[in-house]
């Protein structure tokens, strides 16, 4: 009887540990074949051609086919904005060419404990990335209603217009090269600020349907409102040359405009890059414009021109065995 019993209990114990293997290998299976397959903006093209009622050829959607999709709706919504608002001024006119012909800032931050891991893998990586390659990669704060809306989980993402970037990310500023520009698209602001400013949306409440399995996908109408933002890299410059036009013509008041046409002008008369890129957008306030940039998966240190750090920790990043190969890259913050 003893012996019954223990053999029982046993068997119940063995069952269970079984079925947590069992649950466990399924899990991590499944997310490698997610990983596999995921593609960023993939939910944006699929939704924008459904909200369209246009035919479907073929069930994939390759990378190619979503690169050269955002490129075309991208000119399309530059072009339906310069429709809208021309040049009322010469100033707005100055302004727009000056904008158009500068290198504009992209810029990602991390954390110290993250840039080793950085320069362990020689490169940038999504969390998606990160599955595909069986490597350590940044943690994400990435809210799941981005991964719903454009694949956010597959992203590493940059600031665009912001001289160092936003502090908010972490104290290591990585300036990218301009070549990226070539992989990456970008929007006015991040999907969380879309659903909570202009859907006016309780994102909380979404991220709880999200998380309970009571929301598994975003209607196509919010896809299509959402792709009107997308703007491909090649446009950048253009794309904040109208943010500009359009917060120079903003204003609560006389005063308050004024002051906007003074820093105009101030921004025309600038010859230091660095300096017209500190005083055209600002951490925290984005005055004249800013673009966050997303780019899918994986980004080679090669797309690095500088890796800053706060003075008191450039002895220590130095010596790490890690940064040897790109000790030439890395330096003090710049102020």
């Amino acid at each position: 009887m003893i012996k019954r019993k223990i053999f029982s209990r046993f068997y119940k114990i063995f069952t269970v540990f079984f079925v947590f293997l069992a649950s466990f290998g399924f899990c991590y299976t499944q997310n490698e074949f997610a990983a596999k397959t995921h593609k960023v903006g993939k939910s944006i093209v699929k939704g924008r051609r459904a909200a369209l009622r246009l035919p479907i050829n073929g069930n994939e959607i390759s990378r190619g086919q979503i690169h050269d999709y955002i490129q075309m709706v991208s000119r399309h919504n530059l072009e339906e904005i310069a429709f809208w608002s021309g040049f009322s001024s010469e100033v707005e006119k100055l302004l727009f060419n000056k904008i158009r012909s500068l290198r504009v800032p992209i810029v990602t931050r991390t954390s110290m404990s993250n840039l080793r891991k950085i320069l362990q893998n020689h490169a940038l990586m999504s969390p998606v990335e990160g599955v595909r390659r069986d490597l350590a990669v940044n943690k994400t704060v990435t809210p799941d209603l981005e991964e719903m809306l454009f694949g956010a989980y597959g992203c590493i993402f940059a600031t665009v217009g912001l001289v160092d970037g936003s502090s908010r990310y972490g104290e290591v500023v990585i300036r990218l090269r301009n070549a990226v520009q070539e992989v990456g698209w970008a929007t006015p602001w991040s999907g969380h600020y879309f659903f909570s400013n202009l859907l006016k949306e309780e994102t909380h409440l979404l991220e709880a349907r999200i998380e309970s399995g009571d929301m598994k996908e975003i209607g196509s109408d919010i896809h299509l409102h959402f792709s009107h933002f997308l703007i491909a890299g090649r446009d950048w410059n253009e794309a904040l040359a109208w943010q500009a036009i359009n917060y120079l013509r903003g204003g609560r008041d006389e005063a308050e405009k004024a002051k906007r046409r003074e820093l105009a002008i101030k921004l025309l008369k600038e010859t230091d890059e660095r300096r017209f890129w500190q005083t055209f957008s600002k951490d925290g306030a984005y005055t004249f414009g800013y673009l966050e940039a997303k780019f899918e998966g994986y980004l080679p240190l090669a797309s690095v021109e500088s890796i800053e750090v706060e003075k008191q920790h450039l002895s220590e990043v130095l010596s790490w065995p890690e940064a040897q190969t790109f000790r030439h890259r890395i330096r003090v913050l710049q102020e």
